[in-house]
């Protein structure tokens, strides 16, 4: 095209060989991990105990406001009664046992679910 210039050729380097002297000088980092306790060794390099990632947002520790929006409206709700748009978290678990009989389907087993969980 006019107006450009022809690129200048790259200059490949070969890799430098390693020295014998380097080899046997501690790294930084070794001599750090030699005078760490074993305990603390174990926590650094042991399993990570994170909770499980949140299957809607990704978040282990925190979510993020949307989800947390989003779980409350797909937490179950009671259609009906003195509690009508509550979910049930938020009612009481004497009123939750005395319901349970009385209501039949998916209702039930979310009050059931729930119950379980809060014992």
């Amino acid at each position: 095209m006019p107006g450009e210039t022809a690129a200048e050729p790259v200059e490949i380097l070969e890799p430098v060989p390693a020295d014998d002297d380097a080899a046997s000088t501690p790294d930084a980092s070794e001599f750090y991990f030699a005078n760490i306790s074993a305990a603390d060794l174990h926590h650094l390099t042991g399993p990570r105990q994170h909770p499980a990632p949140c299957p809607w947002c990704g978040g282990r520790l925190r979510h993020s406001p949307r989800c947390d929006d989003l779980r409350l409206s797909w937490e179950p709700s009671l259609p009906f009664g003195k509690h009508k748009g509550k979910p049930l978290s938020l009612v009481p678990l004497d009123y939750l046992e005395w319901l349970r009989p009385k209501v039949d389907g998916e209702l039930r087993d979310a009050i059931a679910l729930h119950l379980e969980q809060a014992r």
